[in-house]
């Protein structure tokens, strides 16, 4: 088996998941209120999200929201929620396509999670509503179902290089990983400038390394 062989698997898997979505015919007024969604409950909350905030947010009038989205806010719920995960895992795809070595792809998949992390503050909903869910059971069968795979996912993306560099109990351990990183705002206060922002990303680099007990 080649050094990289389960980080191959990874890549193809990521490959996959993006091409069993449909985004190509998305318009920009859907996209527009998608976006428009996921800002208004990150900043006010989920549940104070209305068709009409969301409307106003967006310069429409509430029934042109559900010519968009027949079926509502819950509709929208899915829809925001699947293009922002689909949107990471391009961005993971874009973040690691220069890669080489097992170094430069933990190096490169901690810089893209950390970026994401502190520039989008909706993942921190994404990651609130599963906490959520768990309690509350709020969200569709179809969509829970889905974002645990997204999340599986993510916790693989981490296992697959950490089970290449020949960590015995690399699925913990990614899981760990995941878990710590996608609480980047609770632990770095960012400022704003990209400076401090590569700050974060290599005290992250030393977090995630220091799991590991790789050199």
């Amino acid at each position: 088996m080649s050094s990289l062989s389960t980080t191959k698997e990874m890549l193809q898997r990521l490959d996959a998941y993006l091409t069993s979505f449909e985004w190509e015919n998305i318009t920009k007024s859907k996209l527009s209120i998608l976006q428009a969604f996921l800002k208004l409950a990150t900043k006010n909350g989920y549940d104070a999200v209305t068709m009409r905030s969301l409307a106003k947010a967006v310069n429409l009038k509430p029934p042109s929201i559900y010519s968009h989205f027949p079926d509502g806010k819950d509709q929208i719920v899915s829809s925001a929620l699947r293009w922002h995960y689909y949107s990471f895992a391009i961005a993971v795809k874009e973040g690691l396509s220069q890669s080489q070595t097992k170094s430069e792809y933990w190096s490169a998949l901690i810089r893209v999670h950390i970026t994401q992390q502190i520039k989008n503050p909706e993942n921190d909903l994404f990651d609130m509503l599963m906490s959520t869910d768990r309690l509350g059971g709020i969200l569709p069968y179809e969509l829970r179902s889905e974002m645990l795979e997204w999340l599986a996912f993510c916790d693989f993306m981490y296992e697959s290089i950490a089970t290449d560099f020949g960590i015995e109990d690399a699925n913990q351990k990614g899981v760990l990983i995941r878990v710590t990183l996608d609480g980047a705002n609770s632990w770095w206060k960012w400022d704003g400038s990209e400076e401090n922002l590569e700050q974060c990303i290599q005290y992250a680099e030393k977090i995630a390394t220091g799991i590991l007990k790789i050199s």
